[in-house]
């Protein structure tokens, strides 16, 4: 079975993150609390991706072993999710700094072949990376001459 990634939480940050998986060619759903506002914000957008309402017991029933588990939600619930993600076999990404309760999880997952991802999001990293693809896609289009 192929692997899906799952993001959690669509705000505004999220957008550039949510268009650019949208676009792979991975199995790749969003949940977030608001389905229907979701789904408008993400075409409004520009992003047409499958959509879910984040309820916590229908989302771990969609989760599988192998699955990637992309956390935008609030910092204070990161730590629920990686352990559940760890005990259910599924690699784990966050935009949080490491709390000393998340780099206590690294070996554990690391023993399970898990990858488990954060800082990802927050200043530098992602957020720049996305900036320069966006920047880039823009200067390749034919109305872009050089300025």
């Amino acid at each position: 079975m192929r692997s899906t990634i799952h993001w959690l939480g669509a705000g505004l940050s999220s957008t550039p993150g949510i268009r650019r998986l949208a676009q792979g060619d991975t199995p790749f759903v969003v949940w977030n609390l608001d389905r229907e506002q979701t789904r408008k914000s993400l075409l409004a957008a520009g992003v047409d991706t499958d959509v879910r309402e984040l309820q916590f017991p229908a989302f771990w029933d969609s989760v599988h072993e192998g699955d990637i588990v992309v956390s935008m939600l609030p910092a204070t619930m990161h730590m629920d999710v990686a352990r559940e993600a760890l005990r259910r076999g599924t690699h784990f990404v966050s935009s949080s700094y490491v709390s000393p309760d998340m780099r206590a999880l690294h070996d554990e997952a690391s023993d399970a072949g898990l990858c488990f991802v954060n800082e990802v999001g927050l200043d530098p990293s992602i957020d720049h990376l996305f900036t320069h693809l966006l920047v880039d896609r823009f200067r390749r289009e034919s109305r872009f001459q050089g300025t």
